[in-house]
């Protein structure tokens, strides 16, 4: 099978709702910060593609040209402000970006590594440049742009995604030696960088692969967790239906659960309450395309 970040993380995070998602292919809402951070995501990627030709001003157009105030109607924010908080992160990436300090190889980069068994690690990783280490030897840097919180570094370094995205980048080029990973949070313009090596791969392998024998025996049990309330399948899963009136949790949406119910019964799907409610445990967790090829880059 295919494997992502997001899948896994999907998993682990409620194997009911990486069921829904990924088996079922159930609809997911729409949402404005999903929006708004793939909307950044994809201007620097338009920006950076050819940035000695292309003015701020380019940018902004590109970005007014993608902008959706209809996505923005319920968020605690005006959509305007929104709006101005993307272009507040893209002038200041811009203001801070020096060209000459690193040469940018690819943006937006696909990658599919095999695992054993058959199975596919897959994702897209922001960005990889070629930068001098310490000592002034070549080497790579792979960047993450976040438009969220700043995360510690102890956070960082503990952060599987970026396993993920090293052991792909590793495997293409397996002669490039310490390989820096740097999550960029771009609202307060802050880089921090962390390392990994071959005993971090051979966990995050272990990992995956446990999940997806999970996977593949159906274990799609519901875990509740603090994300629950933001659940795109809130309104079908029966963990929420037992714990919403003791948490106070937001009463389900019965026009989504209809398009819901609708999209399962369209797919063949099996009702979560013929599936789950037999095995339901309820459990407590908090929450925790270009693609660049094999080559000679020194």
């Amino acid at each position: 099978m295919r494997i992502s970040y997001s899948a896994y993380a999907t998993y682990k995070q409620c194997p009911l709702q990486y069921k829904y998602s990924y088996v079922d292919r159930l609809p997911k809402k729409e949402s404005h910060h999903l929006f708004f951070g793939s909307l950044v995501h994809e201007a620097l990627h338009y920006m950076l593609k050819d940035i000695k030709l292309r003015t701020l001003d380019d940018i902004h157009k590109f970005y007014h040209s993608k902008w959706d105030d209809r996505l923005f109607v319920e968020a605690k924010l005006k959509p305007e402000e929104w709006k101005q908080k993307g272009l507040n992160l893209i002038d200041a990436f811009h203001s801070k970006y020096d060209p000459n300090a690193q040469e940018i190889l690819v943006t937006e980069d696909y990658f599919a590594i095999p695992l054993e068994g058959g199975h596919v690690l897959s994702g897209v990783i922001d960005r990889l440049d070629k930068i001098k280490d310490a000592s002034g030897q070549n080497t790579l840097e792979i960047i993450d742009y976040k438009t969220g919180k700043l995360e510690s570094q102890a956070h960082i370094h503990d952060n599987i995604q970026l396993t993920f995205y090293y052991h792909a980048i590793r495997s293409r080029f397996p002669d490039v030696k310490d390989i820096r990973l740097t999550l960029y949070f771009l609202e307060p313009q802050v880089r921090r960088s962390t390392y990994r090596d071959e005993g971090h791969v051979a966990r995050m392998k272990e990992a995956v692969y446990e999940t997806i024998a999970q996977i593949e025996r159906q274990k799609f049990e519901p875990i509740i967790n603090n994300l629950c309330p933001w659940c795109d399948y809130k309104e079908i899963c029966p963990a929420y239906a037992k714990e919403q009136p003791a948490r106070r949790w937001p009463v389900p949406d019965i026009k989504w659960q209809e398009i819901l119910l609708k999209a399962q019964g369209a797919k063949g799907a099996e009702p979560a309450s013929a599936s789950t409610q037999e095995v339901y445990k309820p459990k407590s967790r908090v929450k925790e395309k270009n693609s660049s090829s094999q080559a000679t880059l020194f």
